[in-house]
């Protein structure tokens, strides 16, 4: 299996936007070759709040809420990640 280096792009590439309902994350995910993974799943445990990274490895959720949330990221043939992030 190869290990996955999703976490230091995902940290690289994701954009906060502020709005007042909560915050929105976007972004890239990208592999140790920096090639985009396409179709990896990103989900925010606490809230049920999930999305599909498209062919491009770009995903968006929208709509969360303030404070500390856990974004696990996994696709096949990768091992997954958690990473926590906070919306203030």
């Amino acid at each position: 299996m190869r290990t996955a280096c999703f976490l230091l792009h995902f940290l690289l590439a994701t954009t906060f936007v502020f709005s007042q309902n909560g915050g929105t994350i976007h972004g890239i995910i990208r592999d140790r070759q920096k090639q985009p993974v396409p179709y990896a799943n990103l989900a925010i445990k606490s809230i049920s709040l999930a999305t599909v990274s498209n062919e491009e490895g770009l995903f968006w959720i929208k709509d969360i809420p303030y404070g500390t949330h856990e974004v696990v990221i996994s696709s096949i043939g990768y091992e997954n990640l958690l990473k926590t992030i906070t919306i203030q």
